[in-house]
């Protein structure tokens, strides 16, 4: 039976894909199987793999076995996180952010927003009777106060 591959090791990510590397096991090596839980994920020669398909800003935990005709070895393992994930600092990062003052009877324009942007903030303004051309920004009696919202992946 070959030896368990050694330093299992993420060597890149991308929105949708995990690459490992390792070191090769010693003994006679037919190939490496690469396994998330008990699924098989990949069947390689070489001492390194990409899994794809994946979700972006998903964790994943990989083992690798040598095997050869005897069977499979040990295993090591290695964990990963695939890119794309939007974290809280995105206001002061963000690429694509929108930022509108509108009239109250324009809300529901806010549905046909383009979901392209990672940031959208709006104030609705009234008009201020006491003041020509001037605005005025009040609550709506029972309506909910504005919260922060929490970021979602695009």
């Amino acid at each position: 039976m070959p030896g368990t591959p050694g330093n299992v090791q993420v060597s890149g990510v991308t929105n949708t894909s995990i690459s490992l590397s390792w070191t090769a096991s010693s003994g006679t090596v037919t190939g490496y199987h690469v396994y998330e839980g008990a699924t098989l994920k990949a069947t390689v020669t070489a001492t390194s793999a990409t899994v794809s398909g994946l979700t972006a800003c998903t964790s994943h935990t990989y083992t690798v076995k040598a095997y050869n005709g005897t069977g499979e070895s040990g295993g090591a393992n290695a964990t990963g996180t695939t890119s794309g994930c939007v974290t809280a600092a995105c206001p002061s990062t963000c690429s694509r952010v929108l930022a509108e003052l509108r009239q109250r009877r324009h809300r529901a324009e806010l549905a046909s927003v383009p979901t392209t942007y990672d940031l959208i903030a709006v104030a609705f303004a009234d008009a201020d009777p006491n003041n020509a051309g001037g605005v005025t920004f009040n609550v709506d009696s029972g309506s909910p106060r504005p919260s922060a919202a929490t970021p979602t992946p695009s």
